[in-house]
């Protein structure tokens, strides 16, 4: 006698199990028919840990059947699933029907914490390593209310955290779609542990920083791709992103770390600017784009800026400028405020045919010049930009 049920008769999916009692070894063949026209024919072999719970068989008595495509409801609902042990005459295996109480009930949980915090008003500094994000960071520890470390790098544990709760989901689709499991994870939506996450990370600042004004300073592409998950976390966060002519960048990096090729330097470069990129249109209204020759030339133009994107008064804003002038942090150079040109680098023919293939797109977007006049032609929006 044969048994079996179709758990699962999806948009994309058939799944099910089918086995003979009398031969409780062997394995069916299916078919999978709709309106009388066989779609498709298989094994029942797949082992699944619940029919071997069950003593169905050794348990290798499941199938599956993906579409290449979806399929609506009505098409659904013709369709046909027969089971035969070798030239035995074939038999339909109908549809499970859940049991009153049998599969858990969804529960909406409630995270103790908070997984969106208005209150404070972080600053986020972003950009490639070497383009002047720690002068900024530096500037307004040092002259304005808003307080942080000089460097950040623990935000970008949201991330991680982030996508291995995705992975796990994802990896328990099955269990999630069958409707015959009962399972503690149907009963928990992914969403409890995304806010959760961001609870740990908003008690966290808010221990830290209880005045509520913070900065990070996190260079490279991880924390930046991760913008707009901490505007949601933090409403009320501003973000700065600090860009540098591609060559002044390759050369203070290659004077800092003398052992990074010109290449990956290159690379580096182009990551940050492909990630800001991506967040940049979910942040308008609240970010900044200012190049580090802004910074470096007009230290007052750059601090009007800021003050304008974080609010700052006239008193802050005029330190601020200040410090800009004065402090200048990780300087590898002898003068920020001077452009290169071409020629001022010992660069090989093929060291600037990498440089072009790789970083030429950027430069020419944000209308970099390969000479000492830094930007092509003077724009507005050279030395800054409001996003």
């Amino acid at each position: 006698m044969i048994k079996g049920y179709v758990d699962i008769i999806g948009a994309g999916l058939i799944e099910g199990w089918a086995y003979e009692t009398t031969a409780p070894d062997a394995h069916l063949r299916i078919d999978i028919l709709c309106d009388g026209r066989l779609l498709g024919t298989g094994v029942a072999n797949g082992f699944r840990s619940d029919l071997a719970t069950s003593k169905i068989g050794a348990g290798d008595h499941s199938f599956r059947f993906p579409f290449d495509q979806a399929l609506d409801e009505d098409v659904l609902s013709r369709f046909l699933v027969l089971a035969r042990l070798n030239d035995a005459p074939a038999m339909e295996i109908s549809r499970w029907t859940p049991k009153q109480g049998v599969a858990p009930a969804p529960r909406r949980l409630t995270v103790q914490g908070q997984a969106v915090d208005p209150g404070p008003r972080p600053v986020f500094i972003f950009g490639a390593a070497r383009s002047g994000t720690s002068a900024v960071a530096q500037g307004l520890l040092r002259s304005t209310p808003y307080r942080g470390n000089q460097e950040g790098h623990l935000l970008e544990l949201i991330g991680g955290l982030d996508r291995a709760v995705e992975q796990h989901y994802a990896d328990k689709a099955d269990e999630l779609v069958n409707p015959r499991r009962n399972t503690m994870i149907k009963m928990v939506a992914p969403q409890y542990f995304t806010d959760g996450i961001a609870s740990l990370f908003t008690a966290a600042t808010r221990q830290l920083f209880p005045e509520g004004l913070w900065l990070d300073k996190t260079p490279g592409p991880d924390l930046t791709r991760l913008a707009p998950r901490l505007a949601q976390i933090w409403p009320n966060a501003r973000f700065i992103f600090m860009r540098r002519r591609a060559m002044e960048n390759l050369a203070s990096r290659r004077r800092k770390y003398p052992d990074n090729t010109l290449r990956e330097g290159c690379r580096l470069w182009v990551n940050a600017m492909d990630a800001w990129a991506e967040v940049r249109p979910a942040l308008a209204g609240r970010a900044l784009e200012l190049d580090q020759l802004c910074v470096a030339r007009t230290p007052e133009t750059a601090a009007a800026e800021i003050g304008a994107l974080l609010g700052l008064d006239a008193g802050v804003v005029e330190r601020l400028g200040a410090k800009f002038a004065e402090h200048r942090p990780e300087q590898t150079s002898d003068d920020l405020t001077a452009a290169l040109d071409a020629t001022d680098l010992d660069w090989t023919p093929e060291q600037w045919d990498s440089f072009d293939e790789i970083c030429g797109g950027w430069m020419k977007h944000y209308n970099y010049s390969h000479d000492a006049g830094y930007f092509l032609s003077e724009q507005p929006r050279n030395r800054f930009e409001r996003v």
